[in-house]
């Protein structure tokens, strides 16, 4: 399992779409299961948009990707993410 946090908190931290598709390469050859935290997706600045892992992996087979309500609503005390995956 190989685990990343773009956009990262607290070094704000990101990663372009080469570094994604670089991750999901590697744990293709080594049979790993990317875990992505991306509970920051929808804050980002200047421009940038946030990319998702798994539009790198459309078909899922490497990686999950982690959200979270509490960071982009305000709703820290709700407790809600989900996760996307195969």
């Amino acid at each position: 399992m190989m685990t990343i946090c773009y956009p990262n908190n607290p070094t704000s931290a990101i990663a372009n779409e080469d570094f994604f598709k670089k991750a999901v390469e590697f744990a293709k050859h080594y049979d790993l299961i990317i875990c992505h935290d991306n509970a920051y997706s929808e804050i980002s600045y200047g421009g940038y948009k946030p990319i998702s892992i798994l539009e790198i992996d459309k078909e899922k087979k490497v990686s999950i990707e982690f959200h979270s309500l509490s960071k982009s609503f305000s709703m820290a005390g709700w407790r809600i993410g989900f996760v996307v995956g195969n």
